[in-house]
């Protein structure tokens, strides 16, 4: 049987197949600001990462762990739907990536 790994580890390699330093990305549910983290490294200092999450505790997550990360500059966090994604993202986008998981100690509700 062919092992192609997680998906969590498969949808990693196709991001770094696509992106690159320039390059503009959606996480469209950034949560506990993993993924965003990630792409935001990929992406490099001359690309953009659009982050949405309708939870204001994950938007606060992220934006601390960008900063401690030396990353907020590359991304533009939104307290929003990925819903509105067509709306709040002017550019270009070279991949949009869902993590539809739940926010660790988030309100599930």
């Amino acid at each position: 049987m062919l092992d192609m790994g997680s998906a969590w580890h498969w949808a990693r390699q196709l991001q770094e197949q696509v992106l690159h330093p320039g390059a503009v990305a959606v996480d469209a549910t950034m949560g506990g600001g993993g993924d965003t983290e990630a792409l935001c490294e990929l992406v490099g200092e001359s690309g953009r990462v659009y982050a949405f999450d309708i939870q204001p505790d994950a938007v606060e997550r992220t934006r601390a762990r960008l900063e401690e990360k030396g990353l907020l500059s590359r991304a533009k966090l939104m307290c929003a739907s990925h819903a509105r994604m067509g709306e709040l993202v002017p550019e270009r986008v070279d991949a949009v990536l869902f993590n539809l998981g739940w926010l660790p100690g988030g309100d599930k509700s």
